[in-house]
Parts: structure tokens; sequence; C-alpha cells
């Protein structure tokens, strides 16, 4: 599952509000569907000792990758 920023949640409620759950991207069409409903928010599964590792390599300022920052983004550290 990815966990989608702000922006992106907002853009696909704008497309389910209007009724307009099928549309077409690169000539393939989609539907946006409720897989589930949820009582309680869904946590996006992380790995705490790589993930904080990750963040402390970028506050003491050593090397890292981009693809460090965004699963930082996706687990909702950053």
């Amino acid at each position: 599952m990815k966990r989608l920023n702000e922006n992106e949640e907002k853009f696909l409620q704008t497309i389910i509000e209007k009724d307009n759950a099928l549309f077409k991207m690169e000539g393939k069409v989609y539907t946006i569907s409720l897989v589930q409903e949820s009582k309680q928010p869904l946590k996006v599964p992380m790995q705490p000792s790589s993930i904080e590792e990750k963040k402390k390599n970028i506050l003491e300022g050593k090397e890292f990758s981009i693809d460090d920052v965004v699963d930082m983004m996706d687990s909702g550290v950053l």
C-alpha cells in the first residue's frame, strides 16, 4: 500500500466527489473504489531501526540517497 501525501489525497478526493471514479491515463482506463473502510487509520509498516538510522545519517550530515528520504516520507517520519 502506498501512503499518499496531502496533495495526492486531495486530488483523489476531488475525483471521487465529482463522481468521476473512472478516468483515462496513458490510454488505459482506471477506476477508484473503496476497498476497506477502517474505523482506525491504517499505519504503513516501517522498520524502526532502518528508518532511525537513515534519519540519524541525514541529521549528522553523512551520505544518504534520495531513496532514504522517500522511505522516511513514506513512513511518516518526514
